[in-house]
């Protein structure tokens, strides 16, 4: 594999709040939590560092404008009993991709915000779909895997 697989669904895991579990946002009466939802930091993959571009220019946020996307029980989208709640809207703040989740008033729902109130959930992993990639060799010089094989199996 060289690379991601365009238009397929990845995951990753952040932490909810910068530096500290506390989700200092928590708003009890709202059912709602401001999280960090990506800060694009660089994870270990099979074909080497992938790193996002954490930018207004690179996300998409479509889907979030209109009406929001599923808060999902470990990214399973198996029945409506998977649905924690939604993330309601999403920015670009500080190099980090930002998102207001309000929980579902369901049983499921009010588990998960509970543990949020209580601190006991401290990072969340979000699933997205690269469309567009790069590959960079160890020097950061952006090169093409298919013409620089030998660069590519050198540095990947």
């Amino acid at each position: 594999m060289r690379g991601p697989i365009p238009n397929t669904m990845q995951q990753r895991r952040e932490a909810v709040a910068s530096g500290a579990a506390a989700p200092l946002s928590y708003d009890k009466q709202l059912h709602e939590v401001t999280a960090t939802l990506s800060k694009g930091s660089p994870v270990q993959r099979l074909y080497g560092i992938e790193s996002l571009e954490i930018s207004a220019r690179a996300i998409d946020l479509s889907r979030i404008e209109q009406g929001g996307v599923p808060l999902l029980d470990h990214h399973s989208q198996a029945g409506i009993d998977q649905i924690l709640g939604k993330v309601t809207s999403a920015w670009v703040a500080g190099g980090a991709l930002m998102g207001r989740i309000k929980f579902a008033q369901t049983k499921r729902g009010q588990i998960a915000e509970g543990m949020v109130a209580r601190r006991e959930i401290s990072s969340l992993s979000i699933g997205y779909s690269v469309t567009d990639w790069r590959v960079s060799n160890s020097d950061g010089d952006v090169i093409d895997p298919e013409h620089d094989r030998i660069a590519w199996d050198e540095d990947g």
